[in-house]
């Protein structure tokens, strides 16, 4: 569209009215650019990153390290933590990685809801059987050179096959970015009790989305308060310390994209109460009306994943 100052104008008053200070950013390649296009897809993303940066000093500032996001706080802007959704960039060129992480990656989700070359994503809805597959070998090397590198590695979107292998190459802490109990609501795309217990295991977090999507099957009981039981079922299950705030806000996906990739989209719509980043304090309100501690928001909403950020990316 040839906007500018997207952030500056479309998201900060937002991000100020909710009193939201970090927030992920993620590059992600629809699919009518795999794979040919996909590495120079994900270049102009964050290219175009970069030049909201370059044009905003004063309100927002890419964050590499621990360090990095204090610093952003203590100056009052707000930071951004550079993530990719699916390694479609790479191909099967591991070398690719640590041009990423040069340019300021630090959480990789291994793949989308589709198959690249390092695993099988799993879909919204169920796939025939025999179809699915952990990861591949180059999956195994990527999520291997991730954790030396200090990028974290993040499992939503992988199928459970995919999930398991991923456990058992990470001895340190995993996160779902955007991931939510399939007890609450059982789509393919939600994940089990067992897989949150691993994740605990490993000291990671499961941050909880805020799709409708992902919290019902029934659209008329989507809202914050469903928001809100899972949240308290991932607390009640592992402990307040291993649950997150993951909210897959797609808006700019409906502003942004041609009908013709609109199109391709599951019919998603966020939830009633918390359907963009201003309304991110009714989390914090309808968390203490539960009987949550300031101490226990405070670490749902952002303490758990930094805590993550901090232990794999370094300060």
């Amino acid at each position: 569209m040839g906007e500018k100052q997207v952030i500056k104008n479309r998201y900060l008053p937002l991000f100020r009215e909710g009193g939201v200070d970090v927030v992920a950013g993620a590059i992600y390649v629809d699919d009518a650019y795999l794979p040919e296009m996909a590495l120079r897809q994900a270049l102009d993303q964050v290219s175009s990153l970069y030049q909201e940066l370059q044009d905003t000093p004063d309100d927002i500032q890419l964050c590499c390290t621990y360090q990095d996001i204090v610093a952003a706080s203590e100056a009052g802007k707000v930071a951004i933590i550079l993530t990719m959704e699916g390694v479609e960039p790479l191909f099967n060129d591991l070398n690719l990685l640590p041009v990423f992480y040069q340019l300021g990656v630090r959480v990789v989700t291994l793949t989308h809801s589709r198959r690249n070359y390092a695993a099988d994503g799993c879909a919204y809805t169920e796939v025939p059987s025999g179809k699915a597959g952990g990861l591949t070998d180059f999956g195994v090397r990527v999520v291997e050179l991730a954790q030396r590198l200090g990028i974290v590695v993040d499992v939503s979107h992988l199928n459970e096959e995919g999930f398991w292998d991923a456990m058992e190459f990470c001895p340190g802490p995993v996160i779902f970015s955007h991931s939510n109990p399939k007890a609450l609501c059982n789509v393919p795309r939600n994940v089990t009790d067992d897989q949150i217990k691993a994740i605990a295991q490993h000291n990671g977090v499961v941050c909880i989305n805020a799709t409708n999507l992902m919290l019902d099957t029934n659209p008329q009981r989507v809202d914050v308060s469903r928001y809100l039981d899972h949240v308290e079922y991932v607390a009640d299950l592992v402990g307040v310390d291993f649950v997150g705030l993951g909210f897959d806000f797609c808006d700019h996906l409906l502003a942004f994209l041609s009908d013709a990739e609109k199109a391709r989209l599951p019919k998603f719509f966020a939830a009633p109460g918390i359907s963009n980043h201003g309304e991110v304090v009714n989390v914090k309100k309808g968390l203490l009306q539960r009987g949550f501690s300031e101490s226990e928001v405070a670490r749902i909403m952002g303490g758990n994943y930094l805590r993550v950020f901090k232990e794999v990316v370094g300060k």
